[in-house]
């Protein structure tokens, strides 16, 4: 499973599943590093059984439409699923260090409202001084605010080139890049190809998987 996919959807997505969201989040930002992976040694489980295999069937099905948005769904209640049955076998509650948590959060909207998001909407929506959220992004994500919204930025925008033929110009505006050089240069230096490039390797990849 990529990063993208998870900086584009899946941490809404389980932001209420406090055992994968905050694992997924120390993994990504390096917050902890002294845990590597999660281990279910559970029973056999018959929903858990159908999901896997829903998602076998639309992992090789990539070319059905709204085939991206199933595989997220799946993964989501695959996931809460796992972690109700850990809680349950081993009587414990998932409750996790609020300044997780709040990272979370933080990192969710960031993704979510990446045009318009400052230090001051931060600040008045999660009820911390801008100083705080700036000084624990960069403690515990390795990197800056300004970094983390660009990079939520050039996210949105590979998902435009993606699914969609929106001039280059227009996919930097509507990603919150004012100059599409500027966007294009930042592109290639994230993913090692312009915005153009991008987008016919994917429609490439499209046709080749017919």
């Amino acid at each position: 499973l990529s990063r993208s996919l998870f900086e584009e959807s899946m941490l809404l997505l389980l932001s209420d599943n406090k055992l994968f969201s905050n694992f997924i989040v120390s993994y990504m930002y390096q917050i902890n590093t002294s845990q590597e992976f999660l281990y279910f040694p559970a029973q056999q489980d018959g929903q858990v059984d159908d999901i896997v295999t829903n998602l076998i069937y639309e992992v090789r099905e990539r070319s059905s439409s709204g085939n991206g948005n199933v595989i997220q769904y799946l993964l989501a209640v695959l996931f809460t699923l796992l972690a109700r049955i850990h809680a349950e076998e081993n009587n414990i509650n998932a409750e996790t260090q609020p300044k997780i948590a709040s990272l979370l959060d933080i990192i969710s909207y960031i993704n979510q409202n990446s045009n318009t998001v400052n230090l001051s909407v931060l600040e008045e929506r999660f009820s911390y001084s801008s100083g705080y959220i700036y000084r624990m992004i960069k403690q515990d994500c390795g990197q800056s605010f300004t970094q983390l919204v660009q990079n939520a930025k050039l996210q949105h925008a590979r998902e435009i080139l993606k699914t969609t033929d929106t001039s280059i110009v227009e996919v930097a505006e509507e990603s919150g890049f004012q100059d599409s050089q500027y966007f294009s240069k930042l592109f290639k230096e994230k993913f090692g190809l312009t915005p153009r490039q991008y987008r016919e390797m994917c429609q490439e990849s499209i046709v080749s998987s017919f």
